[in-house]
This record gives structure tokens, C-alpha cells and sequence, in this order.
């Protein structure tokens, strides 16, 4: 099975993360069952919600954003659940840090 990850690039204030912080928020939201919206937008409207996206997405196809609670939204990353109950046994396995860009791996048990 090929690794699950999320990658973060850094635009200033390069560092790691509280995993263990980061733990606790996701099974917080996830043992909530936190509001889960997903929406499509425009290109143009994706690019107000989100001004630091750092790719280029394809400027004729609408955009898939996933929002949970009150947290910003954000382009979807390819996982793609109703309830983020079905994320239960999310665990975060490691970090890499590399020049600017930040890697989180992740599995779900």
C-alpha cells in the first residue's frame, strides 16, 4: 500500500509540528463528528477562499473545497468520506521536513 501524506510548503517561519497536538485536534474533531461541507467553486471564487494555495489548479474545472467547522476551507486532498467518523484510527506516523516544504504522513488503522 503506498503511503498516505499531506505536504505543506513554508512561506516564512519554517518548522516542524506538535504531532502530538496535532493528534489530539484531528481525534477531537473526528470523535465530534465535526460539520463536514464540501462545495465546488469556480476558479476565480477558489482563489479568494484560498490566496496561499501554492498550485496551479486547472483554471476551466471547478474546484472541490472541504471545510470542517469553523476551520478555513481547503482544496479536497483526495480523501473522500461523508462523516469524518469514518476517520476513526487516523494516525499520524511521522514528519520529514525538507527546505521549505513540511511532509505528514498518516494511516488509518
Amino acid at each position: 500500500m503506498l503511503p498516505c501524506y499531506i505536504k505543506y510548503e513554508f512561506r516564512s517561519n519554517r518548522q516542524e509540528l506538535d504531532l502530538e497536538a496535532i493528534h489530539a485536534e484531528t481525534d477531537k474533531l473526528i470523535s465530534q463528528n465535526s460539520a463536514l461541507e464540501i462545495t465546488y467553486v469556480e476558479h476565480a471564487q477558489f482563489k479568494q477562499l484560498c490566496p496561499n494555495f501554492r498550485y496551479e489548479l486547472p483554471s476551466n474545472q471547478a474546484v472541490r473545497l472541504v471545510k470542517i467547522d469553523s476551520l478555513p476551507p481547503c482544496p479536497c486532498c483526495g480523501t473522500h468520506v461523508k462523516s469524518l467518523k469514518d476517520l476513526e484510527g487516523l494516525r499520524i506516523t511521522k514528519q520529514k521536513l525538507k527546505g521549505n516544504e513540511l511532509t505528514i504522513f498518516y494511516e488509518i488503522v
